[in-house]
């Protein structure tokens, strides 16, 4: 795991006998092409396994804040997150946060009391989500746009998988001046 791995921040330890990496101070750590900052980093060279605290991870589809990331290479881990694509992270124009996320490899994301946001209002909220990572196309997919008859407008879609029998296409539109709807294909 070392190869794959590039590490810079302020204070750095390393314990040779355990082969374990502390990273303390503005820690920016790339594993592959996989960027992700924070304060406090813990990670074991032998496992690929690690912790950051007040983590920042990017991903090409947009950012996830957490509060606590545990990740190895099969598996993460994250507390009170919030993934967006906005760049202001203190007030994201949308925003889906969750009090726990663990995503398993090219397998599944399991999103535990999470919700999704416009600014601060929560649209939708479920206790337990799973997602499906086998298919390629799982992501919120939303289209913005202003009118003057329904003010600011949000058309959210996403393909939910709560288990082989039961999976779908759930939306939600929000109209600023005429109300909202959603619904369950």
């Amino acid at each position: 795991y070392r190869n794959d791995m590039d590490l810079k921040a302020k204070n750095i330890h390393v314990d040779m006998k355990k082969n374990i990496v502390f990273a303390e101070g503005d820690v920016v750590f790339w594993q592959k092409d996989k960027k992700t900052d924070g304060d406090f980093l813990i990670y074991n060279l032998s496992n690929g396994e690690g912790t950051l605290q007040n983590a920042k991870y990017y991903q090409s589809t947009g950012i996830i804040y957490a509060d606590s990331l545990s990740f190895s290479p099969r598996l993460m881990q994250g507390e009170n997150i919030l993934w967006t694509t906005c760049l202001d992270e203190k007030d994201p124009h949308y925003s889906t946060r969750a009090k726990k996320i663990t995503i398993f490899a090219d397998d599944k994301m399991v999103l535990d009391g999470m919700g999704f946001y416009a600014g601060k209002t929560k649209l939708y909220g479920k206790d337990h989500e799973v997602v499906n990572l086998k298919k390629k196309d799982r992501k919120i997919k939303s289209k913005y746009s202003y009118s003057k008859l329904n003010g600011i407008s949000v058309k959210s879609t996403y393909d939910y998988y709560l288990s082989n029998f039961s999976y779908g296409t759930a939306f939600y539109d929000y109209y600023q001046r005429q109300g909202d709807s959603f619904g369950v294909d």
